[in-house]
């Protein structure tokens, strides 16, 4: 990466490098084909960094591994908070929205076989599901997803639900804490 934008002749070039990187990198290609991989990997890596929120040490990390002194200022200088929010927003903006869970409903049922002598407990969920919105003129068509679960199988998705809450929990309370 270094190599890469010592050989751009101004700052310009820097800027148009980075922004190049960052729109390449939301659309998943590539900055540059064949020999210069390791390099591409390295500008991600700065782009990734910067991205980061500004109270994380992660560009401070990949920024001294310039070992180029004047090149390390430039994209300080060109990585400012203000250039690193617009490009967070930038991003936010891109990501792909899902469907949004409207209502959940369940019901719990017994089944009978006489080959099994303890009886089989299941439970039924049905999850309805409002589509991403589009069209600004058009309502989201409503979907229902149904799936049937025995006790193991739920519990594994309790405990999976869990493990989602926490980690959201602990991501609010380490972005309170910056």
């Amino acid at each position: 990466m270094e190599s890469l934008c010592l050989r751009s002749l101004s700052r310009d070039a820097v800027v148009e490098l980075l922004e190049m990187s960052f729109v390449r990198m939301l659309n998943a290609g590539n900055v540059r084909a064949g020999s210069e991989g390791e390099a591409q990997i390295e500008l991600e890596d700065l782009v990734r960094a910067a991205l980061t929120p500004v109270s994380s040490p992660e560009l401070d990390r990949v920024l001294n591994m310039v070992e180029n002194v004047q090149l390390r200022g430039l994209l300080a200088e060109l990585l400012n908070e203000r250039s690193r929010n617009i490009w967070r927003e930038i991003a936010r903006s891109k990501v792909t929205g899902l469907d949004t869970m409207v209502d959940v409903a369940w019901r719990v049922y017994t089944v009978t076989d006489p080959r099994t002598l303890p009886q089989n407990t299941k439970a039924v969920v049905e999850c309805i599901a409002q589509e991403k919105q589009t069209n600004a003129q058009e309502i989201p068509e409503l979907r229902t997803i149904s799936f049937e679960m025995n006790k193991a199988t739920l519990d594994t998705m309790v405990n999976q639900l869990h493990t989602i809450r926490d980690q959201i929990q602990l991501l609010k309370n380490s972005s309170c804490v910056a």
